[in-house]
């Protein structure tokens, strides 16, 4: 028999789950054409791009020159396949070599949020110009580190993941790529860059040690006089710092609240 009430009640819970889904907070990447798919270069073949050129979307070349390279290209009995998508960036160039070459982008901050750049290095081994390769990275202008992937196979490329955080200090931070590799290597694969914010895992939890306790106190304060990125401030579940969040903050402390 047909039963309108377990029809109802099966409906609603079927909406429940959509809804959940229509807002399941996505964490985006803040990143512009990230595996540098834009512009399309020829299959099998590549593009050489100088410095100052701003035709790969999303990022100005820096240096030199600095290549994008289509993931069915091949040279030396390897093939140069791309970590995500079909194509990556060769921030050594095509002729020059040269350490000053790579790619730059400006991405949007929040003063005082913590992010994370991850990002892939490509490396093989051939033709006595292509060795296991480095790619140097300087974000807002600031010292380059390099990160060196070891595994340089004879046939492909290996890509190897780096993960980065760092907190914003300004309204706009600048992510610059370079040539890490040695002056004898004409390889510095980067590939499948995104960058997000790192969200709260614990609100209150100012200092991130898994707890919410004395500790976070100053920081808190800190939050809600000067403001900044102060998303683990975020009490009540509403946006924006308010008596509400203090409320909170004080009554988890008095209650030992712990973190999940």
């Amino acid at each position: 028999m047909f039963n309108i009430r377990v029809c109802e009640a099966r409906l609603a819970v079927a909406c429940v789950a959509v809804l959940t889904l229509a807002v399941a907070p996505v964490e985006a990447n803040l990143i512009v054409n990230g595996s540098f798919e834009v512009p399309i270069v020829p299959s099998g073949g590549y593009i050489n791009y100088a410095g100052g050129s701003t035709a790969i979307t999303g990022w100005t070349v820096v240096g030199v020159d600095s290549s994008v390279i289509s993931g069915t290209f091949t040279q030396s009995g390897i093939v140069f396949q791309a970590q995500n998508g079909n194509q990556w960036t060769d921030l050594a160039g095509i002729t020059s070599n040269s350490s000053t070459s790579g790619v730059r982008q400006n991405v949007a901050t929040t003063i005082g949020a913590v992010y994370q750049l991850s990002f892939y290095v490509g490396s093989a081994t051939g033709g006595g110009i292509f060795f296991p390769a480095t790619v140097d990275l300087s974000i807002d202008g600031g010292a380059r580190v390099g990160y060196f992937n070891p595994t340089g196979p004879s046939n492909m490329l290996n890509w190897k993941l780096f993960t980065v955080q760092f907190t914003a200090t300004g309204s706009t931070t600048s992510i610059t790529f370079f040539n890490g590799s040695a002056a004898n290597n004409y390889l510095s694969a980067l590939d499948n860059v995104s960058m997000t914010e790192v969200l709260c895992a614990c609100p209150g939890d100012m200092n991130a040690d898994g707890l919410k306790n004395g500790g976070d106190i100053q920081q808190f304060t800190n939050c809600i006089i000067f403001g900044g990125g102060c998303t683990c401030a975020e009490m009540d579940g509403a946006a924006g710092l308010t008596h509400a969040d203090v409320t909170v903050f004080v009554a988890d402390l008095l209650n030992a609240a712990t973190c999940p």
